[in-house]
């Protein structure tokens, strides 16, 4: 670590030039799998949230699909005609059926960002870089020369 650090600018390289020699260090890597199906044994158990769709924090997405994942299955548990087991059973395929596919695509858009926001060049050619955060861009242009 204390190699590594050499490498960054002030004040973290000098953070790392102060770990006393012999000091462990761990490295947490980011962990993510992309929602596949799951058995739900028979309707009985499902899951939601990051047990569902585990996914790296950089596109800030966790809080939102677990959310939807409640509101969900909420509506299909409403939809019930009946409490039976074979309607739970439905209930929870229809939730299942749904979340899958989204948590796929929300794990795999979380990686792909997690990676960009990573690599320097990548960042540079994001449109947050090249176009900034305004509707539009003659708009900005005209804001900043009323500002000037």
């Amino acid at each position: 670590m204390y190699e590594r650090g050499k490498a960054f600018g002030y004040p973290f390289n000098e953070v790392f030039a102060t770990i006393p020699a012999g000091t462990k260090v761990w490295h947490n890597r980011l962990q993510y799998w992309p929602t596949k199906p799951w058995n739900s044994r028979g309707g009985l158990v499902t899951i939601a949230g990051d047990a569902a769709h585990p996914m790296t924090f950089h596109r800030g997405q966790g809080l939102n699909n677990a959310i939807t994942d409640a509101a969900d299955f909420l509506v299909h548990l409403r939809e019930m005609k009946e409490h039976t087991p074979a309607e739970l059973k439905a209930a929870v395929r229809r939730y299942e059926t749904e979340l899958w596919p989204r948590g796929n695509e929300a794990v795999l858009a979380s990686h792909e960002n997690t990676n960009a926001v990573h690599d320097w060049n990548t960042m540079m050619s994001s449109p947050l870089f090249t176009e900034g955060l305004a509707k539009d861009k003659k708009e900005a242009e005209e804001a900043i020369a009323v500002a000037i």
